[in-house]
């Protein structure tokens, strides 16, 4: 019995290999191409995508600028793999912000790429905490709520006043076209058909949108119908010191499917005074990590550990 079991084992490599969808690593090709090629350029704007809808502010939103390198790794009958290093100028200002570099994992036939991306520190992150601030503290002042249609409009013209609605409109597409995109598809937010700020009891300011996709490379306007709410909210806690925490969830409705992704957020500050020693240890704890924090299945196998 044992001598079998041996052999078995040995067997393994072998029949893992004659699987279908087996494939041996000396069949994958990676190559490096072009930046100017336009699988590069899609790789970094679903990248961008991505980043934009991690960042949870619309203040700081930033735009695909140059692809400096472009490698793809092809799997045969499983997909390509793009590393890539890119830059990005911010929305706002049109200034250089960040170096990035990404690695976006198109699988064949299937849209939502896998996506890794890491970024050199943003000095206007401060800025862009405060503009959403002053943003959320004006609308939740409205005495009659805002609505808007056709933004832009035929001449791309887009009033001041609903800038700060456009930018949130941008995050939170970002989740829909990440969703979306393929190797062969992508997209971008083309125009806002109609807009309407929605009463909110809570601590939260709320829109419901109706948004219109430009696809790529078809040119034509996808996504006509693709309605989401999003609620954006920050909390506040303004005492002798500035401090205020943020939330951003973001509720989707497209194509009759409910996603419901959240963002959490802190603005930088300083701790009260009267605040609880572990709540101190845990700011701190999180504020001297290196890398974002991550987790998944907690509790695991029914206990959560100390």
């Amino acid at each position: 019995m044992q001598q079998r079991l041996l052999w078995l084992i040995a067997l393994l490599p072998l029949a893992i290999q004659a699987m279908p969808f087996a494939v041996s690593p000396g069949t994958w090709s990676v190559r490096e191409i072009p930046t100017s090629q336009r699988a590069a350029r899609e790789a970094g704007r679903v990248a961008v995508q991505y980043l934009n809808y991690y960042s949870g502010s619309p203040h700081q939103l930033v735009y695909l600028d140059v692809v400096r390198k472009a490698t793809v790794k092809s799997v045969p009958e499983i997909g390509d793999k793009f590393y890539i290093e890119f830059t990005t100028k911010d929305y706002q200002t049109n200034q250089e912000v960040r170096v990035c570099t990404a690695s976006v994992f198109f699988r064949q036939r299937q849209a939502k790429p896998a996506i890794h991306v890491n970024c050199s520190t943003s000095g206007s992150l401060m800025k862009a905490r405060e503009d959403d601030y002053n943003f959320y503290r004006q609308m939740k002042k409205q005495i009659t709520p805002i609505s808007g249609k056709d933004i832009p409009d035929s001449f791309g013209f887009i009033d001041p006043d609903m800038l700060p609605v456009w930018y949130l409109a941008i995050m939170g597409s970002s989740f829909a076209i990440w969703e979306k995109t393929s190797e062969e598809r992508s997209y971008t937010m083309a125009q806002i058909k109609t807009v309407q700020q929605l009463p909110r009891k809570d601590d939260s300011i709320a829109f419901d949108y109706d948004i219109l996709l430009h696809e790529l490379p078809t040119e034509r306007i996808a996504g006509v119908g693709n309605k989401y709410s999003l609620t954006f909210s920050i909390e506040d806690s303004l005492n002798d010191k500035h401090i205020i925490n943020c939330t951003s969830e973001v509720l989707y409705y497209l194509s009759e499917q409910h996603t419901a992704p959240s963002v959490t957020f802190t603005l930088q500050g300083e701790l009260q005074g009267n605040t609880m020693d572990k709540d101190k240890e845990f700011y701190n704890k999180i504020r001297s990590l290196t890398q974002p924090l991550m987790a998944q299945d907690i509790p695991g196998n029914g206990t959560l550990a100390n």
